[in-house]
């Protein structure tokens, strides 16, 4: 094993301080896995110092989340420049109290201007000694310091963002009836290591506005068995059963978009993928007859798998955990229900890992982790140049994350402080 890069790292703030929140909860700030991927605890808007969250509403907050968020990494060497993907959390109220559509575009903005400028946190200014430090050298711990990075990376950064192209990071919006603290924004991320990004590359991948597959048995006339229990439960016991009448033909009505992010060949990947109807009243689904679940989660988990093997040259085997966000059936007249959604998106699962098993000689018991999520609103972030957010209605929003560590481990070591002529 490279002693250099280790198995499992974690960052657990412990004392207040100026530069991140203390951990408000049994969990780290940050887990390094084999010093290449980071997986970030959502970061609320706490004011480190005070440990109270800023004032001015939740537009404030958001950009105390990714100021925080971006502390963290720099403590780890990081910045948002290399952020994978992540999930950013709006409270309810705030979605639902005014123009969503308008909530939605201002959260994006905030977000895309924040990473662009790494939260306000110059690099190296965690390592500070006094606050007066980081005006006078920049975050750096002395002059000759400052003046050496910033003579050799004044332009190397303007050719990193757009490398990298932070613009298109992928991003889940999604609104939440509650968050801790008392919190109404929060952001959740996954990020390469700088090591990792120093010597491998990101890129974006799209598939918009792809109209729903070809599925068996999901024409109208169809019926679908799924459970029926309603409410916000999301256990598999006690299920009771019964057919539903007709089942909407979600190729007439339903398109699906995918937007990932990898770094290096075959080493990681973050796909999101979401579910919409197009609409002429933002926020507000057709009415509807129940979806076929089934046919439906199978388009997104093929728009999301296809994505990450043909672009990051990852199989499915690689895939860590599966999430699925649901608008809960409060907001619309098409039946979703947590019960009937994680048991079918289990048999997707299931059904996905077994046809591609023979393919890629993979244990079929080998499956990811998966969880359901019901939420008040989704929204994606970067959106398909031909719609807007205000054209949507999403329903489901899908995060895949895909990782293999020992490749990238090897990657990192075969790029790393090397040229080749």
């Amino acid at each position: 094993m490279n002693p250099h890069h280790k198995l499992r790292s974690t960052l657990h703030v412990q004392t207040i301080s100026h530069w991140a929140p203390i951990c408000v909860g049994p969990y780290s700030q940050a887990n390094t896995l084999r010093s290449g991927i980071i997986f970030l605890a959502g970061q609320i808007g706490l004011v480190p110092a005070t440990m109270k969250l800023v004032e001015g509403g939740w537009a404030k907050e958001l950009s105390q989340c990714w100021k925080n968020a971006a502390s963290v990494l720099d403590a780890l060497e990081g910045s948002l420049k290399d952020v994978l993907g992540g999930v950013v959390y709006i409270c309810s109220d705030i979605v639902g109290g005014g123009s969503e559509s308008e909530i939605w575009e201002l959260a994006q903005r905030i977000s895309r201007e924040t990473i662009k400028q790494n939260g306000g946190i110059t690099a190296g200014q965690i390592d500070q000694r006094t606050l007066n430090n980081v005006e006078q050298y920049g975050g750096y711990e002395d002059y000759e310091t400052w003046k050496e990075m910033t003579a050799s990376n004044q332009s190397a950064n303007d050719g990193d963002m757009n490398d990298n192209d932070n613009d298109d990071v992928p991003l889940l919006m999604v609104a939440l009836p509650q968050m801790p603290k008392g919190a109404v924004s929060e952001v959740e991320l996954v990020c390469a290591t700088n090591k990792a990004t120093e010597c491998l590359d990101m890129e974006n991948f799209y598939s918009w506005s792809l109209n729903s597959s070809e599925a068996k048995n999901d024409d109208c006339s169809s019926e679908q068995t799924i459970p029926t229990q309603k409410g916000w439960e999301m256990s598999y016991g006690n299920l009771n059963e019964e057919k539903h009448g007709p089942v909407c033909n979600h190729k007439e009505n339903i398109e699906i978009e995918a937007v990932a992010r990898s770094i290096g060949k075959g080493c990681s990947v973050i796909s999101n993928v979401v579910a919409y109807f197009q609409t002429e009243a933002p926020g507000r689904a057709p009415k509807c007859v129940p979806l076929n679940l089934i046919s439906l989660l199978q388009d997104m988990m093929n728009s999301g798998i296809n994505s990450i093997e043909g672009k990051s040259q990852l199989d499915i085997s690689s895939t860590l955990h599966i999430r699925l966000f649901y608008v809960n059936s409060s907001a619309h007249d098409c039946g979703f229900d947590a019960s009937a959604l994680q048991c079918a998106l289990q048999s997707v699962i299931t059904w996905k890992w077994k046809s591609g098993s023979a393919k890629n000689m993979m244990d079929v018991n080998h499956l990811p982790a998966c969880s359901v999520v019901p939420v008040s609103a989704i929204f994606m972030s970067p959106v398909s140049s031909s719609q807007t957010v205000r054209d949507k209605s999403i329903l489901l929003g899908m995060q895949i994350i895909a990782f293999d560590l020992i490749h990238l481990q090897t990657e990192m070591w075969l790029h790393s402080n090397r040229t080749y002529n």
